[in-house]
């Protein structure tokens, strides 16, 4: 998986490394927004301390853009940043670190960052499924205006045609029949 650190810190990035990930730096803080929009990275690394970037500000800029895409966001901090912590968690990073960084613990909060990233994208897939659902029923319950219905079956055996048919009102008409003359209708 593909990390972008924004952060001067080398030895970050070579734990960060140690760990299996790819590791892009992007080190000039006017054009990280620009560059997080070209390229989509599902874990991004924002360093605090790092002088070029605002981090909080970046965290809150990033949420405003992606609107189809989520990355996961880890702020890092100094032990006397708790105030900016709290605030770049306002502006929608997901989790923070303190410095200096443990590989184990950096290897946790990643992978605690990585399966919510799965989970956040199988959430999204579910919500298009059910959109198309929704739509296709829509479409169902729009063309069942002109159609004929079998609805009483035997549930233990569905081979048996069922005894009971119902029409539409629209389909009643186009085939020269009031509406009363089937009382069975379901509209």
């Amino acid at each position: 998986m593909n990390i972008l650190l924004l952060s001067s810190d080398e030895t970050l990035k070579e734990q960060i490394q140690f760990l299996k990930y790819d590791v892009t730096t992007c080190t000039e803080g006017e054009t990280v927004l620009d560059f997080c929009q070209q390229n989509f990275y599902p874990l991004i690394l924002v360093d605090l301390s790092f002088l070029d970037v605002n981090g909080v500000e970046f965290c809150h800029r990033l949420r405003i853009a992606q609107q189809d895409d989520y990355s996961m966001v880890l702020v890092i901090a100094a032990d006397d940043q708790a105030n900016n912590i709290q605030a770049a968690l306002d502006a929608g990073a997901d989790d923070y670190l303190i410095k200096p960084t443990r590989v184990k613990l950096l290897q946790t909060r990643l992978e605690i960052l990585k399966r919510q990233f799965h989970y956040y994208v199988q959430h999204r897939q579910a919500e298009e499924a059910l959109r198309e659902r929704d739509q296709q029923l829509e479409l169902a319950i729009t063309g069942s205006n002109g159609g004929l219905w079998s609805v009483k079956f035997n549930p233990e055996d569905p081979s048996v045609i069922p005894d009971e048919m119902y029409l539409s009102p629209q389909l009643k008409q186009f085939i020269g029949f009031e509406d009363h003359e089937f009382p069975n209708s379901l509209c």
